[in-house]
């Protein structure tokens, strides 16, 4: 496990996101219709899909390069990964640019054309975060996202003075990308990034794990969202968006999990490409029984305040999400750890196209079990659909783990109370060291 400092960080840099994602949920459900919402909603999530997909191929091809080697080296990576970034994404904005100009499809026009004015910023702001990660420079992501932050108020404040559509949301993220991707780079280093190489052994890395990483991105992804456009096509626009805020809130529950297995995953890569399977399967153990640990109280929190919070921020048309997010909510508190754990562990070992294979075939199972159940039990059926898929992928992931590096889910359930005992112990101690200082 990373240095409780360090993981400290990262879950302070994941409350600057939840203010962020908070903020615009707020914006848009309480000072719009839901019609309007529910339009943000849809194309927000294609937004974030796409940059999902290419982030999938992104860093997985930076952690397998780039853990482990000298600073120089380190920075040859940097440029190719960043050139490919940003090629990736100019080729994407100017494909949405032009549907948006076709009037494909006719409700998003407005936010399809503005689309290449967010995402290109978006796309370097969110590169230069996974480079910092890299090497666990958490105080310098925090710092941009602080930044971003601060962008997003200032832009979406002068949006809502001028009662402006909707769609103009999309200079918040404009602007919000421009400035974080400005500091985060910046941070780095612009004449180290010009000054550095392209190498062709480089080009074969991303070539092989980032061809493997987007089209885990684009499963995986398409079959986390697939019922926006679901409810999107089968129900109606207000539907989108009670199902759009309970995701949403469950995404940000969610985020120390994608926090700290950020973390985890350059100590993967270099536990396995230093052959330590021992270190490796300990890792595992821990981060998980620790993230499963978290959550069970997190679903306490969440049930005790839920039907106070949601209509406060969101308004009381918002209620029918409440028990859509506590059910989302048990489900992933078990799911979300093993998943993105068995990802960075598989991509660790040099066995990418397992993770492929498992996603497509979960993602398919997803997608056909959503479609039925939405189509037969409307909103209820956005949980009944991937508790399906989950329940195959847990039994699925866990007969590969146990074969490529002997790790037990079942030890990963035991060691929960233990979690507890060791974070009251570091707790402790911390308060000690604290109190020893003061005096």
């Amino acid at each position: 496990m990373p240095s409780l400092k360090k993981v400290i960080w990262a879950l302070l840099n994941n409350v600057v996101d939840l203010m962020i994602g908070i903020g615009l949920l707020v914006i848009v459900t309480r000072f719009y219709s839901t019609d309007d919402a529910g339009k943000w909603i849809l194309f927000t999530t294609i937004f974030f899909l796409i940059t999902r997909i290419r982030e999938g191929a992104i860093q997985t091809a930076l952690n397998k390069s780039g853990s482990g080697v000298s600073e120089e080296r380190r920075y040859d990576v940097y440029k190719l990964n960043l050139s490919v970034n940003l090629g990736l994404e100019i080729v994407v904005s100017l494909i949405i640019y032009l549907l948006g100009w076709l009037g494909i499809p006719g409700s998003l026009k407005e936010f399809f054309l503005l689309y290449p004015l967010g995402a290109i910023p978006w796309a370097i702001y969110r590169w230069q975060v996974y480079a910092h990660l890299l090497t666990h420079e958490v105080v310098t992501i925090f710092r941009g996202n602080i930044l971003v932050f601060l962008v997003l108020v200032i832009t979406t404040g002068l949006i809502f003075y001028e009662k402006a559509p909707v769609e103009n949301l999309v200079y918040v993220l404009a602007f919000a990308g421009t400035a974080g991707s400005l500091y985060g780079v910046g941070a780095i280093g612009f004449r180290k990034l010009w000054k550095a190489t392209i190498r062709k052994e480089d080009v074969k890395v991303i070539m092989h794990y980032g061809g493997h990483g987007a089209l885990r991105g684009f499963t995986g992804n398409i079959a986390n969202r697939i019922n926006v456009f679901l409810t999107a096509g089968l129900l109606t626009m207000t539907d989108t968006a009670i199902y759009g805020v309970a995701q949403k809130y469950i995404h940000l529950i969610l985020m120390p999990n994608s926090a700290i297995q950020s973390l985890i995953f350059p100590k993967f890569c270099e536990a396995a490409n230093l052959g330590q399977k021992d270190v490796l399967r300990e890792l595992f153990e821990k981060t998980v029984s620790s993230l499963m640990g978290f959550f069970l109280i997190i679903i306490i929190v969440v049930a005790v305040l839920a039907y106070e919070v949601v209509p406060l921020v969101n308004g009381p048309q918002y209620i029918q999400s409440i028990p859509l997010i506590l059910a989302i909510l048990m489900m992933s508190s078990i799911t979300a750890p093993f998943g993105n754990a068995f990802g960075s562990c598989i991509n660790a070992i040099g066995k990418p196209e397992v993770n492929t294979y498992l996603l497509i075939v979960v993602s398919i199972v997803n997608i056909i079990a959503s479609y039925i159940f939405i189509s037969n039990f409307g909103l209820w059926g956005t949980i009944l659909g991937p508790f399906v898929a989950e329940a195959v992928s847990l039994i699925w992931t866990s007969v590969i783990l146990k074969r490529e590096v002997q790790i037990s889910y079942k030890k990963c359930f035991s060691l929960v109370p233990v979690s507890y005992k060791v974070a009251i112990h570091k707790a402790n101690n911390a308060y000690n060291d604290y109190i020893g200082k003061k005096r």
